[in-house]
């Protein structure tokens, strides 16, 4: 069972008779405030005490423009515009194979937070809101992210050769790919890099070299986590041979 968190109004937290949900209540008002929570299923509930009976209570605005970025291979940045009232925020998180929790911002100016230790190739979904420590929480605002780890094993093939050209093809065995980049570099020394990560296909063809010259080549995949290179391969415009 999930360890009952500090409260998000700070003055006491009572447990209720259900798996993973407990109560805040705020102290010094009348009616008295109070927020229920689900653990296991972040949902928010605001309530408000009074002679008759239990009221709804709306809380305070939600955070905006809310973004989460993948930063390393296992840290996750979260940001957003601040909300009015807003003391702090809380952001849950929780991954497809169980791996969650949460993390407090006690400073209502923070406008970011990074997540760390997190698990590569996996979903993650994110739950935010702001809190005070005079009004009931916001609602929470959803979003999702897929951890991602750098590119697998490249194979590199020749698929022909001209006097004058090179084609490729290249596959990744692992790993998400967001786009390739293409070397060569002739006997003299001279290296050439095409498009800088922007080709998008798995295939290329190189022109406009020089005739029965022994060419280097290579194919790099990128993605925001890190690079892969294949092999060099040795060719030569009227042959080739791997190397």
């Amino acid at each position: 069972m999930m360890a009952v968190p500090k409260p998000l109004i700070p003055e006491e937290s009572y447990s209720l008779p259900r798996r993973n949900s407990f109560v805040y209540f705020k102290k010094g008002n009348s009616p008295t405030n109070f927020t229920f929570v689900n653990e296991e299923h972040p949902v928010i509930y605001h309530f408000k005490v009074s002679g008759s009976g239990v009221n709804s209570v709306k809380g305070i605005p939600p955070p905006t423009n809310v973004k989460a970025v993948q930063d390393g291979l296992t840290s996750i940045i979260v940001s957003w515009t601040l909300s009015s009232n807003a003391t702090g925020y809380r952001i849950y998180y929780d991954s497809s194979g169980g791996h969650g929790g949460f993390e407090d911002v006690t400073n209502g100016s923070t406008d970011n937070y990074t997540l760390e230790g997190l698990q590569t190739e996996t979903h993650y979904t994110i739950l935010i809101m702001a809190t005070s420590e005079d009004h009931p929480p916001s609602t929470l605002v959803e979003l999702n992210i897929y951890l991602i780890s750098p590119p697998g094993k490249i194979l590199l093939a020749v698929l022909s050769v001209t006097p004058t050209s090179i084609s490729l093809s290249w596959s990744v065995g692992s790993g998400s790919v967001m786009g390739w980049e293409v070397f060569w570099r002739d006997s003299n020394g001279n290296v050439t890099e095409n498009t800088s990560g922007s080709l998008s296909g798995t295939n290329y063809t190189i022109n406009d070299l020089l005739t029965t010259t022994s060419y280097s080549v290579r194919v790099r995949a990128v993605n925001v986590v890190g690079t892969t290179e294949s092999p060099h391969i040795i060719i030569v415009t009227s042959n080739f041979s791997n190397v």
